[in-house]
């Protein structure tokens, strides 16, 4: 097995890089431009400007939080290369994507083999959760490359104590916090894998890695002042919606399908759980979820450092994210609890994953080939259906937007050509509303659905509502 997989590696990480991309790429394709995307992204991204007499080029930007703006200019990126359009802002987030992909290959057989390393290759271009967070507009596809070059860097400085490439590492954690806030943390992740790891402690020692921490909070710097100029708006937000609390979200990123599927039948049960989970980003399919969480258990006795590395970076996030939730809403991309923040966690549990599988295969011989098949089988289904149907990617899908009923739910569903599901969402708020002024708008948005299916007469029932009551 050894053998062949080495002898066609390079046919076979180009074909999981198409696939990656195409998976990417037609997800981009189905998904209607989403809220942040149209509200908060690209307001921003045409502000910036390097035209002669109109130089343009902000720090943060214009949300009332003062968010992180290098995303920003990505998307700037895009549309000056594959033109103005919304797949134009897309694609550099679809490629890096892709190009995560690669990257998790490099690394892994560098330090683990080429098996594992394919299989990682394999699962990162199919996987629900990495093709949800590289098809839009979205910064966590940016953010787990930065994240992973990171890794590579900081353990190769261990391995050939090399003083100057801890310095590095400590410059990349600063610019990664320009495209994502959560990678500080990679800060404490080191600190407790050097804590643990017998072979390496003396590092701790070493005033080049506390240097490298503080340049890694100086080149953030910059970030952190702007914020507090305009108010410390960012912090005050960030703290507001953030409750210290037994949260879900950690384990409902690799289980929430199955935590659903549990509880789908008693809603007073299903309501309370959601209030603990997140709804931005898919979970990942329950059968993977599952491998990783045992993986990572397994993965627990290796005296390989980098294999203890990957154990402590996934153990950090899943603690943390288990005791940091939304304050009492749930949806937002920004708070500590969402899914999105526990991206660092899922690389490495997809990476120990493919190592546990590939160890599998190779002790069963054929029935674990057989059982990695099935396994590959089913999560290419559960994404191409993730990928072809945009509402499967927001928890728990059509259920929650009935039960959360915002209009800004049914502007989403007409744009995406579910206008079934908008006009019941529209009932609902109608029955629901504790005032007029709601109450006739959802009846004014019905009434224009209606008409434009040539219900007439049930439309005007609903304009007769709005008359009556002026």
């Amino acid at each position: 097995m050894h053998k062949w997989l080495y002898r066609y590696r390079r046919p076979l990480i180009l074909f999981f890089l198409l696939v990656a991309f195409a998976l990417r790429y037609y997800g981009a394709v189905s998904i209607p431009p989403v809220w942040d995307e149209v509200y908060n992204e690209f307001p921003d991204a045409r502000r910036i400007s390097f035209s002669k007499g109109n130089i343009n080029i902000p720090i943060v930007d214009t949300t009332p939080e003062g968010g992180v703006m290098l995303p920003k200019y990505v998307i700037y990126l895009g549309w000056t290369i594959f033109g103005n359009s919304l797949i134009g802002a897309r694609l550099p987030f679809i490629l890096s994507g892709v190009f995560l992909v690669l990257l998790i290959y490099l690394i892994v057989k560098k330090y683990i083999g080429i098996e594992a390393a394919l299989i990682s290759a394999l699962l990162a271009s199919i996987s629900q959760y990495c093709v949800g967070a590289s098809r839009w507009s979205d910064s966590q596809s940016l953010s787990m490359i930065i994240a992973l070059v990171s890794l590579f860097v900081f353990y190769r400085a261990l391995l050939d104590s090399n003083k100057y490439m801890i310095l590095l590492n400590g410059l990349l954690i600063g610019i990664a916090c320009w495209f994502y806030e959560n990678l500080i943390f990679l800060i404490p992740i080191y600190i407790i894998f050097l804590l643990v790891c017998p072979k390496y402690r003396s590092w701790l020692k070493s005033k080049y890695l506390w240097w490298s921490f503080v340049i890694a909070l100086f080149a953030a710097a910059p970030l952190v002042v702007m914020t507090l100029n305009s108010g410390a708006e960012r912090f005050k937000y960030i703290y507001a919606e953030t409750a210290v609390g037994l949260s879900l979200n950690a384990i409902g990123l690799y289980l929430g399908e199955l935590i659903l599927l549990v509880i789908k039948n008693f809603p007073d049960l299903f309501e309370f759980v959601a209030k603990s989970l997140d709804s931005e980003a898919p979970p990942a399919n329950f059968l993977f979820g599952i491998i990783i969480l045992v993986s990572v258990v397994r993965s627990f006795k290796s005296k390989q450092p980098f294999i203890r590395l990957l154990v402590v970076w996934f153990m950090f996030n899943f603690i943390v994210f288990s005791f940091l939730r939304r304050n009492d809403v749930i949806q937002s991309i920004w708070s500590l609890g969402s899914l999105d923040w526990g991206s660092l966690g899922f690389m490495a549990g997809l990476i120990l994953a493919a190592n546990q599988l590939y160890l599998i295969a190779k002790k069963k011989d054929k029935r674990g080939a057989a059982i990695f098949i099935i396994l590959v089988t089913f999560i290419l289904f559960k994404t191409w259906d993730f990928v072809s149907y945009p509402l499967n990617s927001y928890f728990p899908v059509r259920e929650y937007l009935l039960k959360t009923a915002h209009f800004g739910d049914v502007a989403y569903l007409k744009s995406a050509g579910k206008t079934e599901d908008a006009k019941e969402i529209l009932k609902r708020i109608y029955k629901l509303a504790k005032n007029k002024r709601t109450k006739y708008r959802a009846a004014w948005e019905l009434a224009n659905i209606l008409k434009s299916e040539g219900k007439n007469q049930e439309a005007e029932e609903y304009l007769s509502i709005i008359q009556r009551g002026s």
